[in-house]
């Protein structure tokens, strides 16, 4: 099985703080209590035996630095300045979903895969993502990692970059999490203890 080395940059900017402003937050998706491990559900066994990885069909690492977005909206100022990143040597794909726009112009360098795009991928995980929620975004994450995929830098499709660059941890002068606080096993890290 083929493995994939990909860092997942997350960088929270002041759109965050906007997105605050304009909208109360909601922690409806959180229980606020700490892992137990108790198990709550369970799922079906997913069985891919002489199935071939579409990954394997895919890869063109012609490009290591993607941009993933999810939208249902025309392009917006933050998302066409975005594009503007491919001239640095990014690459950046933008998820649709059904209840989007079926076109996405005026964005410099997106790949835009549409409903049907998405369908001819024929990602394994295609089955079990429904339609008009955020995990669409797997998708996008797959595709960038199918195409070379080093760094992957995950954002939304409101928000804002300050400075037309994306800083990345390890290469730029970003701080790392203090990880001395950290419980977690070798090789996971929950980074939000580490920030006050």
């Amino acid at each position: 099985m083929a493995s994939f080395a990909c860092r997942l940059v997350l960088i929270l900017g002041t759109a965050l703080a906007d997105l605050a402003k304009e909208a109360p937050l909601s922690t409806s998706g959180v229980s606020g209590r700490r892992f137990s491990g108790e198990v709550l559900r369970d799922t079906p066994e997913l069985r891919f035996e002489g199935r071939q990885s579409d990954l394997k069909v895919l890869v063109n690492s012609s490009c290591e630095r993607w941009i993933v977005v999810t939208s249902i909206f025309q392009p917006s100022a933050a998302t066409r300045k975005l594009g503007e990143l491919t001239r640095q040597g990014w690459c950046y794909v933008v998820v649709a979903d059904k209840n989007g726009p079926e076109e996405w112009h005026g964005v410099e360098g997106v790949i835009y895969l549409t409903v049907e795009r998405q369908r001819e991928l024929h990602f394994h995980i295609m089955d079990h993502l429904p339609w008009r929620h955020f995990g669409r975004k797997n998708v996008g994450f797959l595709f960038a990692i199918a195409n070379g995929a080093k760094v992957i830098y995950d954002t939304d499709d409101d928000n804002r970059l300050k400075e037309a660059r994306i800083p990345i941890l390890g290469e730029d002068q970003v701080f790392w999490p203090d990880d001395s606080k950290s419980e977690a096993s070798p090789g996971l890290l929950n980074p939000y203890p580490s920030f006050r």
